[in-house]
């Protein structure tokens, strides 16, 4: 009996033990606070150490501009966007192809679909960004940028925008 007893106890101290050891999240980014650099700071994470990034707003957005009627990404662009991609790992991306507003409605859809497809397919094949962290959208010629009616407000017109936004995980509380 008192060999049993004995178990039951150091079975009981490991449970304890094993419960205390879980790694406290004070600031419930998923990272332990152990190995959070910014334990008290909460947001969303974009490198290992737990910290927010310390890139600026300005840049989550990336612009990449095309020539008329072009789709396919330059080398040029493939490694801006590798890089630009390196900072906002782990963020939701939102993909908007644009055109400039020459020539038709629909075509000028179906090129700000080809070049937001283009950029996303690069994402997911090329820099092993999940499918699921990205949305793509086809604006064509309906969001232009302020400017004039020239050549050179043309072909700012003509780009994709990649926007890095910060998931947000909705937690329920149960029942």
């Amino acid at each position: 009996m008192v060999k049993i007893f004995k178990q039951l106890s150091f079975i009981a101290m490991m449970i304890v033990a094993s419960i205390s050891v879980q790694a406290r999240d004070r600031d419930g980014d998923g990272v332990p606070d152990d190995k959070d650099a910014c334990p008290k700071q909460a947001g969303a994470v974009t490198n290992a150490n737990g910290c927010p990034s310390a890139h600026a707003d300005s840049e989550r957005v990336l612009t990449l501009r095309f020539d008329t009627g072009k789709w396919q990404l330059t080398s040029k662009q493939i490694e801006t966007l590798t890089e630009w991609v390196g900072y906002w790992h782990g963020h939701q991306l939102l993909v908007k192809g644009h055109t400039d507003p020459r020539g038709d409605s629909e075509q000028n859809l179906a090129l700000s679909q080809a070049r937001a497809n283009s950029v996303a397919e690069t994402l997911t094949l090329r820099l092993s960004v999940a499918p699921n962290l990205i949305t793509v959208h086809a604006l064509g010629e309906s969001t232009p940028l302020p400017g004039g009616d020239d050549d050179a407000s043309d072909a700012m017109n003509r780009r994709v925008e990649v926007v890095a936004q910060p998931i947000v995980l909705q937690l329920t509380q149960g029942d």
